[in-house]
């Protein structure tokens, strides 16, 4: 059992809490929300009326795009600045991970033969980098990746930025000092897969 959904109640309010303190202005219809974090409809209208009792949340009139593509008014729920205990909340949820590394390899390594997993941004708390995932691999399967991503935005209630690259390509981008590996790699990250390490020595680590 999630240690936080223990302490919080159930894990479907941990999700909507990630989702609400972690997207600044998030405000959305709850079909939306339980598409997003992956929670029945029952179940999170209880938590939606929760967290409303508790000041957390309010309902609101929501701008969302529509099918035509323009833009529509609609009601929704979204964060109530008034809330007293929005900075450490979200303070202490960012520092709890509700993911450990194995079960992201393994949510990850559906979508193909996944070679090398490196994680940054959220779920490091470093900001200032470029990507949360780089995924290396062969004969990946894109909607798999696809839902897979989307899986762990679920647990963890944040879109994800994320580079995916067969391992050739990403050998030929190591060796051409891409701009965008190399503004990830030289910061902040951490290796939870590793399966060539020829391509990525152990001294680039940190």
């Amino acid at each position: 059992m999630d240690p936080l959904a223990g302490i919080f109640g159930s894990a479907a309010r941990v999700k909507l809490l990630r989702l609400f303190l972690f997207n600044d202005d998030y405000c959305a219809p709850a079909a939306d929300i339980a598409k997003r974090i992956a929670v029945s409809t029952s179940t999170l209208q209880k938590e939606l009326g929760r967290l409303e009792r508790t000041g957390f949340l309010k309902r609101k009139q929501c701008t969302i795009e529509g099918a035509s593509g323009r833009k529509k008014k609609v009601s929704g729920w979204a964060l109530d600045g008034r809330f007293r205990y929005t900075a450490p909340l979200k303070a202490f949820l960012l520092s709890a991970n509700p993911m450990h590394s194995k079960e992201i390899v393994s949510t990850i390594g559906k979508a193909g033969s996944i070679k090398l997993i490196l994680i940054s941004g959220v779920f490091l708390q470093n900001w200032e980098s470029r990507l949360d995932i780089l995924i290396v691999g062969d004969n990946i399967q894109e909607k798999r990746l696809e839902s897979a991503i989307k899986a762990l935005e679920a647990l963890l209630g944040k879109e994800l930025r994320f580079a995916a690259f067969p391992t050739k390509e990403f050998e030929y981008r190591l060796n051409i000092y891409d701009r965008l590996l190399r503004d990830v790699l030289d910061f902040e990250h951490q290796v939870i897969l590793n399966k060539i390490t020829a391509l990525y020595p152990q001294q680039r680590r940190r």
